[in-house]
């Protein structure tokens, strides 16, 4: 990442954006700490995605009970053990939370992996609510963004500069909104699902 290359990013960025830290988190997590990644918004939009299923699964289990699972332990800190592998050990957490064993020990055995990775899975509810309501902030600030933006690119098409007007098109739509040219003046949508401009990728 660089300043001057135009992809370098900060906490602050990525919570704008409707991102939690964890979910960068998590991202981090699912690559070997060796290999070059290349982030994209895309990726770690994915890998939010991933943390909030797991979320809503940890929710759904009981408070801890009895002893941890060794079988699913021992894949844990074989992948841990193995010059720190975590996405090895990320498949190992969501083996165990998939699996059907005793509830009660499967919350215990996912507790001691999250001691591990510091996902906040005791707190799944708790979790999910906090990065509802981030996403939610993050909405009405993109769109608030994407209006001024909007009534810029009327103002300079209206003097017939069109190229710097298809310039701010591009920004609106990697705020997440279509802008479409009516009679009654530019209207905003959002974004099909799947669609969108990403940004540029940096490496970590």
């Amino acid at each position: 990442m660089s300043k001057s290359l135009g992809n370098l990013y900060t906490i602050e960025d990525v919570v704008a954006r409707g991102f939690g830290p964890l979910g960068l988190r998590y991202l981090f997590l699912s690559s070997h700490y060796r290999k070059e990644m290349n982030f994209t918004w895309g990726a770690l939009a994915a890998a939010q995605a991933g943390l909030q299923r797991l979320w809503q699964r940890c929710r759904e289990l009981p408070p801890p009970s009895g002893e941890p699972l060794p079988a699913a332990l021992a894949v844990f800190e074989e992948g841990i053990g193995a010059d720190c592998n975590t996405a090895r050990a990320l498949t190992a957490l969501w083996d165990v939370v998939r699996a059907d064993e005793d509830p009660g020990r499967v919350a215990v055995t996912v507790g001691a992996m999250d001691r591990v990775f510091g996902l906040d899975l005791s707190r799944a509810g708790e979790r999910l609510r906090e990065l509802e309501a981030l996403q939610t902030r993050a909405r009405g600030a993109d769109r608030q963004r994407a209006e001024a933006l909007a009534a810029e690119r009327e103002r300079l098409r209206r003097e017939r500069r069109f190229v710097e007007a298809d310039t701010l098109r591009a920004d609106i739509e990697a705020l997440g909104f279509v802008v479409e040219d009516t009679r009654q003046g530019p209207q905003l949508r959002p974004v099909p699902a799947g669609g969108g401009a990403d940004s540029a990728p940096g490496r970590r």
